[in-house]
């Protein structure tokens, strides 16, 4: 399992620099459906990595010779970076539960800020500040990190001193300068409540404790991935969905 972690890691990290070399590329602005709103830019240079000029005979310049290279490239980005997916067993009853305690203050000493405070969904998952706010009022150690793409991860926190996300939620629940909460304020002020209460029961059979609490938001959690990027929609086989000039940038990449 260990070593399957370390694998989904590593692909993660290769696919996210590929993205930022593809970025790179792109001569074009594209909108919130992911299609170029302006024509691609003229080549600008007449020379390969290698040298050779673009109007000379050397293949995949301008795009593969062989038709047959583009199924070869798209095959070996499958294989390289894979589309992520949220694991699939997933329980949507359990995702619900988990997306209501992660938006609900109630988890935090004073009921002022939820685990969405500093991981706010619309703003890439973090909260776009170079170390967030707890309940003091005053800036904790370290940065917010997303809490996208994190099932499969080998640890958490930036140093990687967690190595679940259950275990990751304990931290900011019980830390004074973040949420300042302690787990018997959390589950009695969870099970004061009728509809926690009926939730639970639903989900768990059971009623709110400290380990079907972390369970809940690890699950929800877990369903939190992007994939719907243009270089997503081409792993999922649309291969107009980058660029030429994109491909020739990932080949690059991949040789």
């Amino acid at each position: 399992m260990q070593r399957h972690s370390f694998i989904r890691r590593a692909a993660i990290t290769s696919r996210f620099a590929a993205a930022c070399a593809l970025t790179l590329l792109l001569p074009t602005q594209v909108n919130s459906s992911h299609h170029a709103t302006k024509p691609e830019l003229e080549e600008t240079s007449a020379t390969t990595r290698g040298g050779v000029s673009s109007s000379g005979d050397a293949p995949g310049i301008h795009g593969p010779a062989d038709p047959s290279q583009n199924v070869r490239q798209f095959e070996n980005a499958k294989v390289l970076f894979g589309l992520l997916m949220p694991p699939d067993d997933l329980d949507p009853k359990m995702i619900r539960l988990g997306k209501q305690l992660f938006h609900d203050p109630i988890l935090s000493e004073d009921k002022t800020i939820s685990c969405a405070s500093c991981h706010n969904l619309s703003e890439g998952g973090d909260d776009n500040i170079a170390r967030s706010i707890g309940i003091t009022g005053r800036p904790v150690a370290r940065n917010s990190p997303t809490v996208f793409n994190l099932a499969g991860q080998i640890g958490y926190f930036w140093d990687g001193r967690a190595a679940t996300l259950e275990e990751q939620i304990d931290e900011p629940i019980i830390h004074p300068d973040e949420m300042g909460s302690n787990w018997p304020l959390v589950t009695d002020r969870l099970n004061r409540h009728p509809e926690y209460r009926r939730h639970f029961a639903a989900v768990f059979g059971e009623l709110p404790s400290p380990e079907n609490i972390k369970q809940a938001i690890a699950e929800f959690e877990k369903s939190l991935v992007t994939n719907d990027s243009p270089f997503d929609d081409y792993l999922r086989g649309d291969m107009g969905a980058i660029s030429a000039q994109a491909k020739r940038g990932m080949a690059t990449f991949i040789d």
